[in-house]
């Protein structure tokens, strides 16, 4: 019985140890190949691909900093829920995008045509009215060719598996890095996922790849892309200035503002008057001419 005592002892100790070696083991050397490194699932790195099949990258290639956080900024889900493009889910957050465009402009400046540059993020979730946040990977390959960024992804809401982590490194000693996908030009194994999703498109944005089949693979004309979203803007801007001036045209024409000229009218209709210049609703000119008016009626 002591012995068995003692075995059963000893199981976690060969455990805990043998989780150690094998994190080593596993702990592969990229130093090499990083372009930039948070920890073991949050990394951007050349790789390899087969370009005897695919042919060269248009790279090494200089881009605008500026430009590239544009597109990457411009790529966003369909919903369902709504048509607007700027109230549409974006495929990478804020924090992503800033890591993201500042190391591919350097990455892609200095890669060779055989090189793709492979990234992997972790992104935090809010749920439950923000009392529970859940973690989640989002991983694939970026290269530039024929006027275009590329982006294939590998993994989307990919989540953190606790249960996988637990196992790996019971003690909690460090991160446990995952097999991340990163994507291929090939049809991989999460087509079905990209298939449920639909980028909203965009002139300068397809999805589908080069042979359209493909709904990982996502390709930017980052110029037409920039003339796009602007046109988007402007459009929303002139809608938004439309309902702004029917409101006004409403406001200022009810009959019992038009032909109540007793003084309390007359402040009711200058209160008014005051909150859609404060609202930059109406211009100083129309302003003045309409306070003008209201006061002629006294």
């Amino acid at each position: 019985m002591n012995y068995f005592r003692r075995y059963l002892l000893i199981i976690p100790i060969i455990f805990y140890y043998s989780n150690v070696v094998a994190l080593n083991i596993f702990n592969f050397d990229y130093s090499d190949s990083e372009i930039w490194k948070h920890d073991k699932n949050q990394y951007i790195r050349y790789e390899d691909f087969d370009f005897n099949e695919y042919g060269l990258n248009d790279h090494p290639i200089d881009l605008d900093i500026n430009v590239v956080r544009y597109g990457l900024s411009s790529l966003r889900w369909k919903s369902d829920l709504s048509d607007n493009f700027f109230n549409s889910e974006t495929i990478f957050d804020e924090d992503n995008i800033s890591v993201l465009s500042q190391f591919l402009v350097e990455g892609l400046g200095e890669a060779s045509a055989e090189k793709d540059i492979i990234f992997s993020f972790e992104k935090v979730k809010e749920r439950f009215y923000g009392l529970k946040k859940s973690s989640y990977f989002i991983s694939g390959r970026a290269f530039y060719k024929n006027g275009r960024l590329n982006i294939i992804l590998g993994e989307y809401d990919r989540p953190r598996n606790i249960g996988y982590e637990a196992a790996y490194d019971p003690s909690n000693i460090g991160i446990v890095g995952y097999n991340l996908n990163h994507g291929s030009r090939e049809l991989g194994r999460n087509e079905d996922l990209w298939s449920e999703k639909k980028l909203f498109l965009i002139d300068g944005l397809s999805q589908g790849g080069s042979n359209n089949d493909h709904f990982g693979w996502i390709s930017i004309d980052l110029d037409k892309v920039i003339k796009s979203v602007a046109y988007l803007k402007d459009t929303e801007r002139k809608k938004e200035l439309l309902k702004n001036r029917k409101e006004i045209e409403e406001v200022m024409s009810l009959s019992n503002y038009k032909h109540n000229n007793t003084v309390g009218g007359v402040e009711e209709r200058l209160v008014v008057l005051n909150s859609l210049r404060e609202k930059n609703l109406i211009s100083e000119d129309e302003y003045l001419s309409k306070r003008k008016e209201i006061l002629g009626d006294l």
